[in-house]
């Protein structure tokens, strides 16, 4: 909904239900205050029972055959407030708050095994079967030179992301973490033929000495993030790294409306480990795959991902997503 009250906001619904009695409920409110100088807040809240979320254990050595699964129910109101005022260009950044309830389980997926059974190998995560409330305090840093935000031909896009986590059920789970990616674009030949290299990497460490770093709050590697050939929430860990090169090229462009379909080529690497001795030791891992999408030169209108591991295929559809 679209200036639902009569201002300048956003406010989006979406809900989710699964035959296996998995189910999701979102809320979205945006916006911008004349009185802060135009700066955007948005708020968040959502309610979600995931019953088979794969899990293979901590670390960057974890097998294809560790997969267990593992229920996570959440509740959580999260927000963001820019800390520029509307009208900044290169520099931006958000200020992130929130509040989440988390429980971890046992899965109910009968063609899996449940995590935590009675000697299994694989370990859980801390935290595990109790029902715990963190409160979140957390910065977005972004550096944005590209030419345009959709089908961009040059320019460098750096986010940081840092922030402060702690639960308040005595549970020892706690963390400061922070991570950075770096986007470069570069144009190779006419007709936005791009080459996109990305490198980043994070840390996350417990607040005290006696204390875990609580799993949301672990550095992740898989198909949504950074290697697109694994599982979902392939690899977690204290530290990770990762990077990619990616060739992309328009097929065709409709009438000279800036509407593109195009095509692209990628390869993806990194490593999550315990300690940062590890990072380079033991198996980095590796995917690759094909592209195809619908993109504005204001923002991604459609796109299809396939990528392709060690432990197989992976695919993503996803519309309206900023390049």
């Amino acid at each position: 909904f679209k200036e639902f009250w009569g201002g300048d906001e956003r406010w989006d619904v979406s809900g989710l239900y699964r035959s296996n009695g998995d189910r999701e409920i979102k809320t979205r409110y945006r916006q911008s205050f004349a009185r802060i100088e135009g700066r955007l807040l948005e708020v968040l809240a959502e309610y979600e029972i995931d019953s088979n979320s794969p899990y293979y254990g901590l670390g960057g050595d974890t097998e294809k055959e560790d997969r267990r699964v593992m229920q996570i129910d959440t509740t959580a109101v999260n927000g963001a407030l820019d800390i520029n005022a509307l009208g900044s260009l290169r520099f931006a950044g958000k200020l992130l708050f929130g509040f989440n309830r988390l429980r971890f389980a046992p899965g109910t997926d009968p063609a899996r095994i449940s995590l935590g059974e009675d000697g299994d190998s694989v370990v859980p995560p801390p935290g595990f079967e109790e029902t715990l409330n963190f409160p979140r305090l957390g910065v977005e840093l972004r550096y944005d030179t590209r030419d345009r935000k959709g089908r961009p031909t040059r320019g460098t896009l750096a986010r940081l992301n840092a922030a402060l986590s702690s639960d308040i059920n005595s549970a020892d789970l706690n963390s400061l973490r922070a991570d950075l990616t770096v986007n470069q674009f570069l144009q190779l030949l006419p007709l936005d033929r791009i080459l996109v290299l990305t490198a980043g990497m994070g840390a996350t460490t417990p607040l005290e000495e006696d204390a875990q770093v609580p799993y949301q709050e672990l550095i992740t590697l898989g198909r949504d993030t950074f290697l697109r050939g694994y599982n979902r929430d392939r690899f977690f860990g204290r530290y990770g790294w990762w990077a990619s090169a990616q060739y992309q090229f328009p097929v065709g462009e409709y009438m000279n409306s800036g509407v593109a379909l195009q095509t692209a080529l990628f390869f993806d690497t990194g490593r999550i480990a315990d300690t940062p001795s590890e990072l380079f030791d033991g198996s980095i891992r590796y995917s690759y795959g094909i592209g195809l999408g619908i993109a504005h030169t204001s923002k991604s209108v459609f796109s299809f991902t396939l990528g392709m591991s060690p432990e197989g295929p992976q695919f993503v559809l996803a519309g309206g997503l900023e390049l």
